[in-house]
């Protein structure tokens, strides 16, 4: 095992687990922090990145999460900015208008409107409240 705690193998194994308890061919970061046994850093560590884990673990890589794998490690939004974007933008999605409060199945994401890959910071200005849909569906090119 050269000094290393878990084999690549049976960190990747674990990927596979989560994947088939949730029934899908992928897992997402969030997802393998719920039924996971390791520590998503240790993923991250080993293998660079949480896209290459799952993709090294023979299972389609989420793209949206691959996209946004910088921002969710490096350039995460804090609870209070985020509650402070939610509030202003009156807990509903600025492109489509759905809410939580009217429907239950709708998820909130707090959103860069310029991309930090493009140079993009966090602040109330650059941020934005999206549904789940309306943020995975505009992929880059809003």
């Amino acid at each position: 095992m050269t000094g290393l705690r878990y084999t690549n193998e049976t960190l990747l194994a674990d990927i596979r687990r989560v994947a088939k308890l949730n029934n899908k061919n992928t897992v997402s970061i969030r997802e393998y922090a719920l039924d996971g046994k390791y520590n998503r850093k240790t993923y991250i560590k080993r293998f660079t990145s949480w896209t290459n884990a799952v993709t090294l673990a023979g299972l389609t890589p989420n793209y949206f999460f691959q996209l946004n794998e910088n921002a969710i490690t490096h350039k995460r939004v804090s609870v209070s900015l985020r509650y402070n974007v939610f509030k202003r933008d009156h807990f509903r999605c600025v492109i489509c208008g759905r809410s939580p409060a009217k429907d239950i199945s709708v998820e909130l994401h707090c959103d860069h409107i310029k991309p930090i890959s493009r140079g993009g910071e966090s602040t109330m200005e650059n941020l934005r409240t999206l549904c789940a849909e309306c943020n995975i569906g505009k992929g880059a090119n809003l």
